[in-house]
This record gives structure tokens, sequence and C-alpha cells, in this order.
């Protein structure tokens, strides 16, 4: 009887999206996919847990040949910074984490104009005055 060595567990590999801003598309944040891609060099089913502090926590499995762009994942966030952790685990013991920051940046949201006029209730042709207007923008969430 041969005693053959335990095979190699090599850890699963991860590529993930790099660091990004972007725009708000209302005020509740974004909605928005986080790209990832998985594999493992022994071929293993993998599980895979997205973690976006008091945001979302998404757990999935992937087995092969699926691992090219499966690991990606659809968030909303709110306005501000996120920290998006993926642990990537095979299932004899082996864990890899990456990090992306995501930051959400605020919409612009228009501000009623004020308008004040110095202008007669009434005037005639040729009738001069002051008109003044003001308007700005506020960035919601901001």
């Amino acid at each position: 009887m041969q005693v053959l060595p335990p095979a190699v567990n090599n850890p699963p590999a991860i590529t993930l999206a790099p660091n990004m801003t972007v725009q708000a598309t209302s005020p509740n944040g974004a909605d928005m996919w986080v790209l990832a891609s998985v594999s493992d060099p022994d071929q293993e089913a993998l599980d895979l847990t997205w973690v976006v502090p008091d945001v979302v926590t998404i757990q999935t499995s992937v087995s092969p040949p699926f691992y090219s762009n499966n690991a990606a994942t659809r968030v909303r966030l709110p306005i501000g910074t996120h920290v998006a952790t993926l642990s990537v685990s095979d299932r004899r013991g082996q864990i890899v984490n990456a990090q992306t920051t995501i930051v959400v940046n605020g919409i612009n949201t228009p501000v009623a104009v004020s308008v004040s006029s110095t202008l007669p209730a009434s005037y005639s042709v040729g009738c001069t005055g002051t008109f003044t207007a003001s308007a700005g923008t506020i960035a919601v969430g901001a």
C-alpha cells in the first residue's frame, strides 16, 4: 500500500473592481453593480460573501466552470463612502478577501428662485426700475 501526500489546497483568486466614485441617482443614493470575478486553481466550488457594513450582506456560491464575472453584485448604496468586502472560501478552508471603496456623491437639486422687484404693479412703456433674482443648488444628503 502506498501512502500519498495530501493534495495541495491552493487559495481562490479574486479580481475586484478598483475604487470608484459615482453620482447618486436619487436622494436614496445609487443603484449600481460592483464587479468582481473569482476562480480557484483547484477547480473547487466557492462560497462568496459580499459585505458593505450597515448596508448589505449577500451570500452565494459558484462552481466551475462558471467563474468569470460571476461574483458581480447589484447594490443600492446611500450617499457617502462605503467599503465593500468580498470574502471567498473554498470547501477545504482556504479564504481570501478583497476590498474596494465606493464613494456615492449627492445629487444637486434646484432650489426655488426668489424674486424681488421695485417695479410698480403697473407700468407703461419706457418705465424703468430694478429687478433682482437669485437661485442656487443644494446637495441632497450632503
